[in-house]
């Protein structure tokens, strides 16, 4: 069943890209360049994915057509991969609404595709069946091999772990990539001895090997890709996929070692026919020339005999081509056993370093746990308070408007006022006029004023030396009667004296 995935895209060369990307993988792709119809499109289509660029025409954007899908409960189940420069992408991760996924432009169409199959799975490939010979159908007589069993990712995982029963759909993709193909091996019957029927000759199981080898060394590329994309999501996710990865690569490799062994064994038996085969060449050799000494009636089927010799002598060089051919693959896939291994051992040392990373990254989570929280109570406040400040915008605005009315009754009376002023001014030019008059009369005034205090000052002087004439005359007055006084005492004695 195909997948479906909806482009919302203003840019046709960022679209065409992207389409081409994930129609090569077997999605279906529709794609729509109006951002403000993109929600009906999602409603009426109802893709499995649907893709939205960060910026879109006509002053569309992404993060809000993100929101409207995520607040529509219809919707809101559908994932949402946001395309666009990555600046925004933290804040955006932070609210209720944000999206699924987020890829930086430049878009990389590997990481893109990953991405997607990684949330809604790969499209389902139509199963091919193998009908051609391995080599084990020429060199057995009759023996079928059972087929190898298939390894998969899924059953190379430990069962029962909940943190990986948990995170199996956000890893189908990569799950998919590091499946290993199933090698069949069907047994044919050979060719009974003296016909001249010609063996067909198909490639055995190392025919895959290099079909083996690409798988491995995608799973490898997918562990770097997975831990970008680990990146994105909840701090708990990484090693626990980082775990998946090692494990994959683990089953790859025991996988290989099977093969490996398997392949061997394989080599070693066909070795043996081959050395069967020869002594069978010169024992029909022997007779051929046996027949041949003896009687010449046996030409026909010395010939006969003589064609069959040289086809299996033409087998017998195939089957030493192949030899050769496998025991170079063996010895790639010893070398690239290596390679599986030293990948392992980094793969779990860069296991333990995202693992340390992982525990610094919750102790931050924590902290912004914290900082979330106060920062909610400071927004409940400031609600509050712009709660208490839209009253009092309410309040000023009724305020406002009785001033306004009140403005409006004092500009009348302001008009009244000025023709009372300009009475008043007249008024006041006459009064100046009065107050000029007033003036000069008052300056008359202050002349004859000044000319009374010079009188009055002259005659204050002149009161003044009359009383200092006044004090003299008093003082020789009292000295005049102090003196009599003396004198009368004096006469009164010298009267009974003389009497």
């Amino acid at each position: 069943m195909s997948k479906r995935i909806l482009i919302v895209e203003s840019d046709p060369e960022q679209c065409r890209g992207m389409r081409t990307a994930l129609e090569a993988k077997g999605f279906a792709v529709e794609e729509t360049p109006n951002g403000k119809k993109a929600v009906e499109v999602v409603r009426e289509t109802r893709p499995n994915l649907v893709m939205l660029s960060v910026e879109l025409a006509a002053g569309q954007s992404g993060y809000i057509i993100c929101g409207k899908i995520k607040k529509d409960d219809e919707l809101k189940s559908i994932p949402v991969v946001i395309v666009g420069n990555p600046d925004g992408f933290v804040q955006h991760s932070k609210l209720k609404t944000h999206a699924d996924e987020y890829v930086p432009k430049p878009v990389d169409a590997e990481v893109l595709v990953e991405r997607v199959a990684a949330r809604i799975g790969w499209p389902e490939a139509d199963a091919e069946v193998d009908d051609s010979l391995t080599l084990e159908d020429v060199v057995d007589d009759g023996a079928s091999a059972e087929p190898v069993e298939e390894i998969t990712l899924e059953e190379a995982t430990i069962q029962g772990d909940p943190d990986l029963d948990m995170l199996d759909s956000a890893f189908e993709g990569l799950t998919a990539d590091a499946a290993q193909p199933a090698f069949s091996e069907d047994a044919v019957e050979a060719p009974p001895d003296g016909t001249a029927e010609e063996p067909v000759l198909e490639p055995g199981p190392f025919a895959d090997a290099q079909a083996m080898s690409e798988d491995a060394d995608r799973a490898l590329e997918g562990l770097g890709g997975a831990a970008g994309h680990s990146d994105s999501h909840s701090p708990s996710a990484a090693p626990v996929g980082s775990a998946l990865e090692v494990r994959a690569l683990r089953a790859q490799l025991s996988s290989l070692k099977k093969t490996l062994s398997e392949a061997q064994s394989r080599q070693n038996d066909a070795e043996d026919r081959v050395r069967e085969l020869e002594a069978q060449l010169e024992s029909r050799g022997a007779e051929l020339e046996a027949i041949a000494s003896t009687s010449g009636k046996g030409d026909k089927d010395f010939f006969a005999l003589r064609e069959a010799v040289n086809k299996k002598e033409k087998d017998i060089l195939q089957l030493t081509t192949e030899l050769k051919d496998k025991e170079t693959e063996m010895v790639e896939l010893r070398d690239h056993e290596v390679l599986l291994e030293q990948q392992v051992s980094e793969a779990a040392v860069e296991l333990a370093r995202r693992e340390a990373q992982i525990k610094a990254l919750t102790g931050r989570t924590d902290n912004f746990a914290t900082d979330r929280k106060k920062l909610q109570e400071e927004l409940n406040d400031a609600r509050n308070q712009l709660q208490a400040s839209e009253s009092e915008a309410q309040e000023m605005r009724s305020m406002i408007a009785q001033l306004e009315a009140t403005a409006q009754q004092a500009e009348a009376e302001l008009q009244q006022l000025r023709g009372q002023v300009d009475e008043l001014q007249l008024s006041l030019e006459t009064a100046q006029r009065d107050a000029e008059s007033q003036a000069k009369r008052i300056q008359d005034m202050e002349e004859l004023a000044t000319k009374h205090e010079e009188r009055i000052t002259k005659l204050y002087q002149r009161i003044k030396g009359d009383e200092k004439v006044r004090d003299k005359t008093k003082k020789a007055l009292s000295i005049a009667l102090h003196l009599l006084e003396e004198q009368t005492g004096t006469d009164e004695e010298d009267e009974p004296a003389a009497a």
